[in-house]
């Protein structure tokens, strides 16, 4: 059952979602993460395990998280 009071905030997405037609190089999501770095224009994230049972396809989450350099 979910409880309200522990509501998380989350950031507001900004930008157009992608063309599922022609979707950006890299990680489908890159235009509008609020996190997103050079490597996520580059390559498609795989997945990786966040916590017993859960997974993210995010680089974020990868075992050596790449560079956090953005641009």
């Amino acid at each position: 059952v979910r409880d309200p009071s522990r509501r998380a905030e989350h950031p507001a997405l900004s930008g157009d979602l992608p063309s599922p037609i022609a979707p950006p190089p890299g990680c489908p999501f890159h235009p509008r993460c609020p996190q997103v770095m050079d490597v996520c224009r580059r390559q498609v994230p795989g997945w990786h395990v966040v916590a017993e049972g859960q997974h993210a396809r995010c680089h974020l989450h990868a075992p050596e998280l790449p560079s956090r350099a953005t641009g």
